[in-house]
C-alpha cells in the first residue's frame, strides 16, 4: 500500500495505489484517503480474518493531523478511525501484530510545533494513551523486538535517536507493551547503553542470527546537521549499542540520511538511496552482512532520490517507490532490487512488464501488509 505523501506543488496528497508483486503494476485505490497527508506514519495490519494498513497523523491541508483511518483490503477502502490524542508529524507507527490490531505510535510534532514525549496506542477502532517517552522526539526510528506476524507478540519496541527540535538525541527507549512504559536503554534496570552516535533522519532495522534478535543502527543526521557513515548494533540480549567498526567490521560506505534500511533475509539489509553530507541526493546503495558487520557496495539505483520509500516483497526483493531527486523533481519512478544480482531494474523494464505509480509522491508511506 503506497499512501498520501507530498505531490510536486508542494500539498498533500489523499490518493493511494496498490502495488501487485505478481504482476508489477499499480493501481489507484477505488477510493482516496479520508484525510490528504505527507510525513505520516503507517502500520501494516496482518492477522486472522482482517489484512490492512493503519494510517496516522501527518500534513494535511490544514495543519498537522489528528486524524486515523485504516485500509481495509477486503473492502478496498479507508474507514476514518479514532482520532489520536495528539495531532502528530515525524512520528513512528510499529504494528505489534499480536493477534490485536493495536499500533504503536510515538513522538513526532504536533500542530503547534512542539516536539513531543508522547506516545498512544491505536487501532481501526480506538485509542489510549501510554506513559510518556523519557524525552521528546521527532524523526526517530522504531524497532519491534519480533518477527512480524509470528504470533508470539507483544514484544517490546525500541524507539531511537531523533531530535529534541534543535538537536539529535543519542538516546533509545524500550517500550514495554505489558505497562505501556518506556525505559532508557542505558538506564540501570536494564543495564544497557546509548547510541555511540546522536541520530535523526536514520534508519533501525530488525535482524536475526540464529535466533538472537538485534538491530541495525544507520546513518542519520548528526550533531552539527551532517550525515554520518557510521552504524552500530543493538543487542537485543544486553540492552547495549556497539558500532560495527567495533565489531570488527565498516562504516557504511556512502555518509547519508532520510535513506531506507530493508531486511530482505534475516541477516543482510539493503540501504538505499538518501542525502550525503553535502547535501546531495545519492542514488547509491550498499548491503550489510551482519555475518562479518561490513557494507559492501552494489549496482545504483536508476535515479537519485530521498524521502523515498522502500518496502520487502514476497519474493524477497526490495520495492523502492517515488522521493525527490534533489534537483526540484517529485518522482513517480518505482524499482526493484533483486539481492540474486545486486541490481534494480525500472519497473517499466520490459523484463519487468509494469508501470510507474499513478502520482509523483514524496514523503509518503509504503506499507507490506
Amino acid at each position: 500500500m503506497i499512501a498520501g505523501g507530498q505531490a510536486a506543488d508542494g500539498t498533500p496528497l489523499g490518493s493511494a495505489e496498490v502495488f501487485n508483486p505478481a504482476n508489477n503494476i499499480f493501481t489507484l485505490t477505488t477510493n482516496p484517503m479520508n484525510d490528504a497527508r505527507y510525513g505520516h506514519a503507517a502500520g501494516g495490519i496482518n492477522i486472522a480474518g482482517f489484512a490492512g494498513v493503519l494510517v496516522t497523523g501527518g500534513f494535511d491541508p490544514t495543519n498537522v493531523a489528528q486524524s486515523t483511518e485504516t485500509f481495509n483490503n477486503s473492502s478496498g477502502a479507508f474507514v476514518t478511525g479514532p482520532n489520536m490524542t495528539d495531532s502528530r508529524e515525524g512520528h513512528t507507527a510499529t504494528a505489534f501484530n499480536d493477534d490485536t490490531t493495536d499500533v504503536l505510535v510515538a513522538g513526532g510534532q504536533d500542530a503547534h510545533g512542539t516536539v513531543l514525549n508522547t506516545a498512544e496506542i491505536t487501532n481501526p477502532t480506538a485509542t489510549s494513551a501510554t506513559s510518556p517517552m523519557n524525552s521528546p522526539r521527532v524523526n526517530a526510528a522504531t524497532v519491534l523486538l519480533a518477527e512480524p506476524f509470528a504470533g508470539t507478540c507483544p514484544a517490546n519496541a525500541v524507539i531511537t535517536g531523533g531530535s529534541d527540535g534543535t538537536t539529535p538525541l543519542q538516546t533509545a527507549e524500550l517500550f514495554n507493551p505489558a505497562n505501556h512504559t518506556f525505559t532508557l536503554t542505558d538506564d540501570v534496570s536494564l543495564g544497557g547503553s546509548k547510541m555511540n552516535a546522536a541520530r535523526a533522519f536514520h534508519t533501525a532495522t530488525l535482524l536475526h542470527n540464529s535466533g538472537a534478535l538485534r538491530f541495525l543502527v544507520a546513518g542519520g543526521e548528526g550533531v552539527g546537521g551532517v550525515a554520518q557513515a557510521s552504524a552500530e548494533i543493538f543487542d537485543v540480549g544486553t540492552k547495549k549499542f556497539t558500532l560495527t567498526t567495533a565489531l570488527g567490521g565498516t562504516d557504511m560506505i556512502v555518509t547519508r540520511q532520510k535513506h531506507t534500511a530493508t531486511a530482505f533475509a534475516e541477516t543482510t539489509v539493503l540501504i538505499a538511496g538518501g542525502v550525503d553530507s553535502s547535501g546531495n541526493a545519492l542514488s547509491s546503495a550498499e548491503v550489510f552482512d551482519l555475518s562479518t558487520n561490513s557494507f559492501t557496495a552494489v549496482g545504483s539505483m536508476h535515479v537519485a532520490r530521498f524521502n523515498h520509500a522502500a518496502t520487502i516483497l514476497p519474493s524477497g526483493k526490495v520495492l523502492i517507490t517515488g522521493g525527490d531527486d534533489g534537483s526540484g523533481h517529485t518522482l513517480n519512478t518505482a524499482e526493484i532490487f533483486d539481492p540474486v544480482t545486486n541490481k534494480f531494474t525500472l519497473t517499466t523494464d520490459a523484463s519487468l512488464g509494469g508501470n510507474n505509480m499513478n502520482v509523483a509522491r514524496k514523503l509518503h508511506t509504503a506499507t507490506a501488509f
